[in-house]
């Protein structure tokens, strides 16, 4: 596999392109999903229960799943 390599301060990194195509759409998807929310939370932002709470809110985020805490 092609290797790209940056040189930050601190020593070599090597990316496959791979690696670069994988975190690409994992951004993309982030992104993406991000809008659906954003759109959906929108779209609701109107709807009360009989209390006027709102009945779509956002409740946080959870969490990242799996792989390193460095990630």
């Amino acid at each position: 596999m092609l290797k790209i390599a940056e040189k930050p301060t601190d020593g070599k990194v090597e990316l496959t392109l791979d690696e670069i195509a994988r975190e690409g759409a994992r951004r993309m998807l982030v992104e993406a999903l991000e809008a659906e929310v954003t759109a959906y939370l929108e779209q609701h932002r109107d709807a009360r229960d009989a209390n006027d709470h709102a009945l779509v809110v956002r409740n946080g985020r959870a969490r990242r799943r799996g792989g390193s805490a460095g990630q």
